[in-house]
């Protein structure tokens, strides 16, 4: 991709996107923006920043509600592996 090329860059973010690939779209998000040649290219972008935005905030939800459930996992199966070792530290 050429350094500063606006369609490329919405281009590619638009592929990221579609492709919901989320380390492109941080390296994309990383690199300066392009200076747009366009009213309707900056639309475009901010349509697909923001796009871009609610993808990621919905995945990082989505990682936080999986992690609660593995903790209440861990909560709750971490009784019983005390038990269990405890038992067999008694014995001994």
């Amino acid at each position: 991709m050429e350094r500063n090329n606006p369609t490329e860059w919405i281009k590619e973010l638009k592929i990221a996107l579609i492709n919901r690939d989320e380390d492109k779209l941080k390296l994309l998000s990383k690199r300066e923006l392009p200076s747009f040649n366009s009213l309707e290219e900056r639309e475009e972008a901010l349509s697909i920043i923001n796009q871009t935005i609610k993808f990621l905030s919905a995945q990082k939800r989505e990682t936080l509600k999986k992690m609660n459930s593995l903790k209440k996992v861990k909560k709750i199966s971490n009784p019983y592996q005390n038990n269990f070792h405890s038992s067999f530290s008694k014995k001994g």
